[in-house]
């Protein structure tokens, strides 16, 4: 994401960790640039049910996310339907995360969403 912030995420894990594929980018239009990486993952120990993540890390948009989930959907495949983290700054009230995720992950929306708490700059 080039335009306007020049924004950039970036995953770091811990050793034990194995990415098996990987992609990002921008979520938005150039006057709300913002970015977004994700990996599938295999940790060193199943979690919760899970020998494999989807894992997102982004800086939403103030704005409407507006591209991103195909490239999830090309890493992460079925796991968006049970496997996903998400972390980052959303940019939004928790109660807009829900739609935020189902722009660029979809699948199941999130059973938790924390904290409840003003991260940046919404509203």
């Amino acid at each position: 994401c080039t335009d306007a912030y020049g924004d950039t995420v970036a995953l770091v894990l811990a050793s034990g960790w194995a990415v098996l594929s990987q992609g990002g980018g921008c979520l938005s239009t150039s006057s709300d640039s913002r970015a977004f990486a994700v990996a599938k993952v295999r940790p060193p120990t199943t979690v919760q049910g899970c020998s494999e993540l989807c894992v997102v890390g982004l800086h939403a948009p103030h704005t409407a996310i507006v591209q991103g989930k195909d490239t999830v959907d090309a890493v992460c495949g079925d796991l968006v339907n049970s496997c996903t983290i998400a972390l980052g700054d959303w940019n939004r009230a928790v109660a807009e995360v829900p739609s935020a995720w189902a722009a660029l992950i979809g699948g199941v929306t999130p059973s938790l969403v924390e904290p409840d708490e003003r991260t940046c700059c919404w509203p």
